[in-house]
């Protein structure tokens, strides 16, 4: 498996550059069905579908469900490849609707300039023509180009003055962020069509609340779980609030839900459990008591108020093996816990 041949991502905490190191952690245990818990990017999730294995991927964010099922499920299908970029330009150009046009109406100044808020809008008002069998694949690559033009990658800012404006950074990055949408999906199309995709299994991709945790087969040989780190400051990033906006990319109405209060113009507002100390520690414990059957993988990071040895005290059960291995960067780790 070429692992450098994966496709990059813009997804803050993504795995991209540590994928070696979880392969080479995980790779000598025995199992054929994994859970991928917080699988955001989907890149781990990509990683275990080219180990050959039953891949369930869960996010609570629509956006990451359709990456997880486009990584998944995508078989390098040339046709597809062929036809992308006359298909997203009548998708993003051809003007044939007459809804109300909800990005427009809620996001003018806020990331992207009028033509791109327009083109966004004309793809939510008709993807539904895409066979259903691509549509996320087209949802995954339009996600990729929106984040490419933005600055940081993020959707936490109404900071479009940055692309637009003459700072610094904006002259880094001109040619990046001036690039049509459909040029950066096409590259984004090109890197996966690059590797050389496993044969497709019975994958599930599922938005389940990732502390719910009786909705979650007990019995999955391995679980590997990525969640938000908290920093050693105790602030906790909001993947709900930094990426929101790409959620209306698969569910055009959250667009009207858009709040005006806030400068990021939020459309949902999930916290997540791991956001305080106690929050973080009360899901480890839980994790650890049902997921007591297989092998749990937790990814972490040293620079955090929650110390490795606290969460190997909290995975530590009678009958299991607790191990933890540090990356070579000395900040990301993997705990293991692991039946005797």
């Amino acid at each position: 498996m070429n692992l450098g041949r994966f496709p990059s991502t813009r997804y803050r905490g993504s795995k991209r550059t540590i994928l070696a190191f979880l392969h080479s952690v995980l790779q000598p245990y025995e199992f054929d069905d994994v859970l991928d818990l917080y699988s955001g990017s989907g890149i781990v999730s990509l990683m275990f579908r080219q180990m050959g294995k039953r891949v369930h991927a869960n996010d609570f964010l629509l956006n990451c469900n359709a990456s997880a099922r486009a990584l998944l499920h995508y078989d390098g299908d040339r046709a597809v490849a062929s036809g992308l970029e006359r298909n997203l330009r009548y998708l993003l150009e051809f003007d044939s609707c007459e809804k109300e046009k909800l990005i427009c109406k809620n996001f003018q100044g806020i990331y992207f300039t009028d033509e791109e808020n327009n083109q966004l809008d004309l793809f939510c008002q008709k993807k539904q023509i895409i066979a259903p069998k691509i549509r996320d694949l087209y949802v995954y690559l339009l996600s990729q180009a929106c984040l490419k033009k933005r600055p940081y990658n993020i959707f936490d800012k109404a900071d479009l003055s940055v692309r637009l404006g003459g700072a610094a950074r904006a002259s880094r990055n001109q040619v990046t962020w001036k690039a049509p949408f459909i040029l950066h999906a096409t590259k984004c199309l090109a890197e996966l069509n690059a590797m050389d995709l496993a044969s497709n299994r019975e994958h599930a991709v599922t938005s389940h609340n990732a502390c719910d945790l009786d909705l979650f087969e007990r019995n999955t040989e391995m679980v590997y779980v990525d969640p938000p780190c908290i920093d050693e400051k105790g602030g906790c990033v909001d993947y709900a609030h930094s990426y929101h906006f790409l959620d209306g990319l698969c569910d055009y109405d959250l667009y009207s839900n858009a709040d005006h209060s806030k400068a990021n113009r939020s459309i949902i507002s999930n916290p997540s459990d791991w956001s305080t100390l106690d929050g973080a520690k009360n899901a480890i414990g839980a994790l650890s008591e049902h997921f007591d059957k297989g092998v749990i993988a937790l990814s972490y990071r040293h620079a955090s108020k929650l110390k490795s040895s606290e969460i190997e005290s909290l995975m530590r059960r009678p009958g299991r093996d607790v191990l933890t291995t540090t990356h070579d960067n000395q900040n990301d780790y993997l705990v293991i816990s692991r039946p005797s």
